[in-house]
């Protein structure tokens, strides 16, 4: 990501109604899989940023992330991360069975990896047997937008692809299904939008929406959270799955 973005997240992302929305469900799905938040399981954070995930994930256990950018890495820092590893996940040795739970949100898309089969059998290989993997990945290539450019997106996935991706690395999926799915016209609004934006360095979903609109946004999760318990949706602006180390 270009380092303003980076600022953003640092900005407003912990505590956005995105990011709680997917913990929410994520959470659920790990404790079916058997990981508690009760601090005992090892965590691998791929893609780490501006660490803004390290707080919920320390729940799981102790956090190792893994970051590139130097913005990301000065962020993570003062996060309290347990390990923070620095470098380029192409070319980075990962530690062997030491981890409960490997998370990648929103990372494998990124223009920076190169090859995103290559570096989910080195989480694989990272991972206790049984381990767990979470992941949420950008859904069709449909969607792209000037959010994708300024996040320098390589890639958006099928449903199949990703299925595939996932599983040529060796898991089991556990779980799978699009979210945001409900925010599906207003992405596809948005698209039209873009034509009028000259630039796209910034992601203006990042910016703390007004109260009542954030409110809205909120109950509006909720009620896909729902939705998601009955039933994997079909489609979404992204998806989000739990596999296990075959």
């Amino acid at each position: 990501m270009r380092d303003v973005v980076y600022h953003q997240y640092a900005k407003s992302f912990e505590r956005h109604w995105w990011t709680e929305h997917r913990r929410s469900f994520v959470s659920r799905w790990l404790l079916a899989a058997g990981i508690a938040p009760d601090g005992a399981h090892p965590v691998l954070e791929i893609g780490s940023g501006a660490g803004t995930e390290h707080a919920y994930l320390s729940h799981f256990g102790p956090v190792t992330g893994v970051e590139i950018n130097q913005t990301g890495l000065e962020y993570c820092r003062t996060r309290g991360y347990a390990n923070l590893l620095a470098g380029d996940l192409n070319e980075l040795d990962l530690p062997r069975e030491q981890f409960d739970l490997a998370v990648d949100f929103h990372v494998l898309y990124h223009e920076w990896v190169r090859e995103p089969g290559v570096v989910l059998r080195k989480i694989h290989a990272s991972l206790r047997p049984n381990g767990r993997l979470v992941m949420t990945e950008p859904a069709h290539e449909f969607l792209r937008r000037g959010h994708d450019q300024a996040v320098m997106a390589a890639r958006r996935w099928s449903r199949r692809d990703l299925r595939r991706l996932v599983e040529d690395a060796g898991f089991e999926i556990e779980h799978f299904s699009g979210f945001l799915t409900i925010l599906l016209p207003a992405v596809l609004l948005s698209l039209l939008l873009d034509r009028l934006r000259p630039t796209h360095n910034e992601v203006g979903e990042l910016e703390r929406p007004s109260v009542l609109v954030d409110g809205l946004l909120r109950a509006t999760m909720a009620v896909e959270r729902f939705l998601m318990r009955l039933v994997s949706l079909p489609t979404g602006t992204s998806w989000a799955l739990v596999a296990r180390k075959r």
